[in-house]
C-alpha cells in the first residue's frame, strides 16, 4: 500500500512539473499606468539632471494631473508604482539631441565618403 502511494505521489509530481500554467492578465490599473507612462517625457534640463543622478525614486517620475488621464488614479499606489517604473525605464533609454546629431553627422560623412570614392573610381576608369 505504501509503495502504491509513493508511486502515485511521484506520478503526480512529474505530471505537475510538466503542466504549464497560463500567464495572468495584466491588471487593468497597470495597463492604464503603462499607457499613460508611454506619453511621459522629461524636459531637456530635467533629463540632463536625471542622467547625472539616475535615481529611480526621484520626484521626476511622479504622475500628476498633466500626465494622467484619470486623476482619481493618482491616489492608487499600484498605478503610481507602475507609472514610475515605466517612466524611469523610458527616461533611461532616451537620448539627448546631441546624440542624434552625432549619429546623423557620422552617417552623412560616411555616405559622402562612399559617394566620393565611387566618383573617383569612375573618373579613373574612363
Amino acid at each position: 500500500m505504501a509503495k502504491i502511494t509513493i508511486i502515485n505521489i511521484l506520478i503526480c509530481l512529474v505530471i505537475s512539473n510538466n503542466c504549464l500554467a497560463q500567464n495572468l492578465q495584466v491588471d487593468s490599473i497597470k495597463a492604464i499606468a503603462i499607457s499613460d507612462a508611454k506619453l511621459f517625457r522629461l524636459d531637456q534640463a530635467t533629463l540632463k539632471k536625471f542622467k547625472k543622478n539616475k535615481n529611480s525614486n526621484s520626484d521626476y517620475f511622479k504622475p500628476n494631473i498633466y500626465t494622467t488621464r484619470n486623476i482619481t488614479l493618482l491616489s492608487d499606489s499600484t498605478y503610481v508604482k507602475q507609472f514610475r517604473e515605466i517612466a524611469y525605464n523610458q527616461s533611461l533609454k532616451r537620448k539627448t539631441t546631441g546624440h542624434y546629431v552625432l549619429i546623423g553627422g557620422v552617417a552623412l560623412v560616411g555616405s559622402l565618403l562612399i559617394i566620393s570614392l565611387v566618383a573617383l573610381n569612375n573618373i579613373h576608369i574612363k
